[in-house]
């Protein structure tokens, strides 16, 4: 059995670059790292994304996963960031979407997510420019496991999202999203998807909140029935010697 290692989406320790505004969630915004409404208050600082801002927007990044280097074994995301909080009470939301081609291509100002939403939502779908019959996305939540669509509370609500909340100070979270669990007929391995979206937003922020986050890591895993070789403890190792020995023995005997 051959051993397959996880593979990176979204690696960010907030050392360098910038947040970008022109396309923020946008099909033109694929591959630009970070992005964000042009109303978004994140904000890069002392090698860690942060936002005090009471209007609380979100901030996404949007990946092309098409060409990873990846089979259909590939069922597990990962995501792990560090975290500090002031306001314990506040949430902060993770929305991940998976994206297929639907057949049509994608104008640039094609919308993704919804980066400019408030109440911790990350819309995926609207009514204008950007419906779903238009841009051709099917769209799958990876947290919940549910199709998205244009009716409620399938649309990017923060009840869809990955919920953090409870816990001042710093932190780090860690978290497994099994696409294995897929519920609304979406693929349930990544190799499936054509795009990947991750996008931070924040439940009602108070003028006295604030929040850092750090070493964002999103990888995919293959799933560990059937990839992953277990490496005996020394006792197994023992114990596999002794039945070989047996078996010469046996043998000899014969």
């Amino acid at each position: 059995m051959t051993t397959q290692a996880q593979v990176s989406i979204i690696s960010d320790d907030f050392l360098s670059g910038s947040i970008h505004t022109g396309t923020a969630g946008d099909f033109g915004s694929v591959g630009l790292a970070r992005s964000q409404a042009s109303t978004g208050t994140w904000a890069l600082s002392g090698g860690a994304l942060t936002n005090t801002g009471t209007d609380a927007r979100g901030l996404g990044y949007i990946v092309d996963v098409s060409s990873l280097a990846i089979n259909d074994t590939y069922d597990t995301l990962n995501l792990s960031f560090d975290y500090t909080y002031v306001n314990a009470s506040e949430p902060l939301y993770v929305h991940i979407y998976g994206y297929q081609n639907g057949g049509g291509t994608p104008m640039p100002d094609s919308l993704m997510v919804n980066l400019g939403g408030t109440k911790g939502n990350a819309s995926t779908s609207k009514v204008d420019r950007d419906t779903a019959l238009r841009d051709k996305f099917i769209i799958t939540n990876s947290v919940n496991g549910a199709a998205q669509g244009q009716t409620a509370p399938y649309r990017g609500e923060a009840s869809g999202a990955y919920e953090v909340i409870g816990t001042a100070g710093s932190q780090r979270i860690e978290q497994d999203f099994s696409l294995s669990t897929i519920i609304s007929g979406g693929p349930s391995h990544l190799d499936g998807y054509d795009y990947i979206a991750l996008a931070f937003t924040r439940g009602e922020a108070t003028a006295s909140s604030n929040i850092v986050i750090d070493n964002l890591n999103l990888t995919v895993n293959p799933a560990k029935s059937d990839s992953y070789v277990d490496i005996p403890e020394s006792r197994t190792y023992a114990l596999l010697a002794g039945i070989t020995v047996f078996s010469l023995v046996v043998l000899r005997r014969r």
